[in-house]
């Protein structure tokens, strides 16, 4: 099982001030007759009651400009911290830290190293993951398995977002689709760049140019495809 929690230790941006969020997925086993973990009661209570926890094994590094990769190895794990100098704090200015104006650690967006589409890929197989797991090795994973050659990855049940209406949806010559969008499924939402062929598919559409008129339209949608 999987949830998704925003940790806050009253971080704030250097530049504009707002309180920073670290948007964290939590995977563990079920017990035995399907009841939820027993850490996920306990962060459910602990937000309840506003009770401050410490997270230990996350670890993070800066991959781009403005891109975050984080990640935690098997000894991850988390304890309450109402009885230290921090968890009291935390506690202490937890209304106000919930309800000042935020903003999360933006993450990672992996650049393709396809971008021009000279490869073909149709007949290679993929690992089904989530959301969410990709996310995680979108930056610098260290996992040679998959940093030494190009790995595929396939995402069921899935939505796709449309682009922002200012973004691009072009390659640099304009001669053919590639954009960048967000897929969501049960663990969370990860961005990631499509092929034209996958948006012409998922928006109905035969061409480039058909494609390009939809939004004038308003009529441009992608359907929910696994």
């Amino acid at each position: 099982m999987r949830c998704q929690v925003m940790l806050n230790d009253g971080s704030k941006h250097d530049e504009t001030g707002k309180v920073c969020h670290l948007p964290v997925t939590i995977f563990a086993d079920a017990n035995v007759n399907g009841d939820e973990p027993l850490l996920f009661q306990q962060l459910r209570n602990s937000v309840q009651s506003k009770k401050a926890w410490a997270f230990f094994g996350i670890q993070g590094k800066k991959t781009t400009d403005a891109g975050w990769s984080f990640q935690s190895p098997f000894d991850f794990f988390c304890a309450e911290a109402s009885s230290t100098k921090k968890g009291k704090e935390l506690e202490e200015n937890a209304d106000e830290l919930e309800n000042a104006e935020a903003e999360s650690i933006p993450q990672s967006v992996l650049q393709s190293r396809n971008g021009e589409q000279t490869e073909k890929f149709e007949n290679e197989p993929a690992v089904e993951t989530t959301c969410a797991l990709l996310k995680s090795m979108l930056g610098d994973t260290k996992v040679t398995a998959i940093e030494s050659k190009t790995t595929f990855w396939q995402i069921n049940w899935c939505r796709v977002h449309l682009p922002d209406k200012d973004a691009d949806i072009a390659n640099n010559d304009n001669s053919r689709l590639w954009m960048l969008v967000a897929v969501e499924d049960e663990t969370g939402q990860v961005k990631v760049f499509m092929r034209e062929q996958a948006a012409l598919s998922l928006a109905g559409a035969d061409t480039k140019d058909e494609f390009d008129s939809l939004p004038a339209d308003d009529v441009l949608e992608f359907h929910t495809k696994a």
